[in-house]
C-alpha cells in the first residue's frame, strides 16, 4: 500500500462508513469464547476488536501495523503468509482475510496456508475487491494485482474450504460507484473512495449496510456489488 495513503486508511478505519459496516458484517460471526482468531493483514486490529475472545493474533507485512497491534495487546508478527507459516498448522477456529487477497500475486497459496492453519470446522472469512471493470486508481494506490468475482473465489477455496456464505457486498451504492469510477477514469481523474463524509452522509450509508449485512447474515446472496464476501469452513482430510 502506497505509504501516504496508509496513514490516511488508519486516520479512516474507526469512523468511515465502509469501514464500519465491514466490522459490523464480520461481528455477525457466532465464536466461542475461547476461540482463537487470526486476522491477516491486522492494520491496526480494530477488526479483532468486534470479538469477545481473549486469543486474538495478528500477522501483517508492515512493521508499524504490527507494533500498533502489539501496543493494544495482540499477539502480532511481521510476516508474510504466502511464503511461510508463523504459526503452527491447525491453530486457529477462525481467520480473517479482509481485503488482502487482491494484494497477492500468489492468491492460491495464501489460502491454501490459511487453511493449515485452521483447525477442524475452522472457518475463513474472505472479503475482496469485486470485479475488474471497477478498477480506478484507488485500486493503484492500494497496490491491487486483481479484483475478483464470486466464481473466481469459490474456484480458489474448491476442496480446501465448503462455502458457507458467498455474495456480493456494498450492493446497493454499486450503480453510483461503478459510474463515478467510469467518470473518473474518463476523464483521467486520480481520486480515491477513502476519504472523510459528511457526517450525515456516514451515518446514512453505514445504516444501508447494515441491512444488507442482515441479508448476508440470513444467507440471502446479493446478485452483484463493490466486494465479494465469503465465509467457508475447513473440510477435513
Amino acid at each position: 500500500m502506497d505509504k501516504d495513503y496508509e496513514q490516511d486508511y488508519f486516520k479512516l478505519e474507526k469512523e468511515h462508513w465502509w469501514f464500519k459496516g465491514k466490522r459490523d458484517l464480520i461481528k455477525r460471526i457466532k465464536v466461542s469464547s475461547d476461540a482463537k482468531i487470526l486476522e491477516v493483514g491486522c492494520s491496526s486490529c480494530i477488526n479483532l476488536k468486534e470479538f469477545p475472545t481473549k486469543e486474538k493474533y495478528g500477522i501483517d507485512i508492515s512493521k508499524e501495523a504490527v507494533e500498533r497491534a502489539k501496543a493494544q495487546g495482540i499477539k502480532a508478527v511481521q510476516g508474510d503468509v504466502t511464503k511461510e507459516l508463523p504459526f503452527e498448522e491447525n491453530t486457529f477456529d477462525l481467520i480473517l482475510a479482509l481485503d488482502i487477497i487482491e494484494h497477492i500475486d500468489n492468491d492460491k497459496e495464501l489460502i491454501k496456508n490459511l487453511t493449515k492453519l485452521l483447525k477442524k470446522d475452522g472457518k475463513l472469512v474472505i472479503n475482496t475487491s469485486a470485479f475488474q471493470f471497477l478498477w480506478s486508481h484507488h485500486d493503484v494506490l492500494c497496490q491491487h494485482k486483481k479484483r475478483y468475482t464470486k466464481k473466481e473465489i469459490k474456484g480458489l477455496t474448491n476442496g480446501l474450504l465448503k462455502t458457507q456464505i458467498l455474495t456480493y457486498w456494498d450492493f446497493t451504492i454499486f450503480p453510483g460507484a461503478f459510474l463515478i469510477i467510469k467518470l473518473n477514469n474518463f476523464l483521467k481523474k486520480e481520486e480515491t473512495t477513502a476519504k472523510e463524509e459528511n457526517p450525515i452522509v456516514n451515518k446514512i450509508l453505514f445504516n444501508i449496510l447494515k441491512v444488507e449485512n442482515f441479508l448476508v447474515e440470513n444467507r440471502i446472496s446479493l446478485p452483484w456489488g463493490v466486494s465479494v464476501y465469503y465465509i467457508g469452513k475447513k473440510i477435513s482430510s
